[in-house]
């Protein structure tokens, strides 16, 4: 699996094409009804360095439920627009 980052935000990349994605420390989830055309300039990177560029690790958390420490990611960048965020739209967006 490899990324580009393009306006600070990273694709993912397909073939010759860069879909829209959504990276955390957990996941990556991503649009595929939205390819790119890949940019010529594109410098490629992999999952552990696109978490380092955009300062992405886990953390603990905290589950209610069980009431025990848990690992979790500590933010999430996308690059997939508003209009089909995973909390208004969640079946849209397979994982990766």
């Amino acid at each position: 699996m490899f990324f580009v980052i393009k306006d600070n935000l990273p694709y993912i990349v397909g073939n010759d094409k860069i879909y829209p994605c959504e990276v955390s420390a957990t996941q990556v989830r991503t649009d595929k009804n939205h390819p790119m055309p890949m940019p010529k300039d594109a410098v490629l990177y992999t999952y552990s360095e696109i978490l380092g560029k955009f300062g992405i690790c886990l953390v603990d958390g905290w589950n209610a439920k069980t009431q025990k420490i848990v690992k979790v990611s500590n933010k999430v960048v996308s690059s997939i627009p508003k209009s089909l965020n995973t909390t208004a739209n969640p079946d849209a967006l397979p994982e990766a």
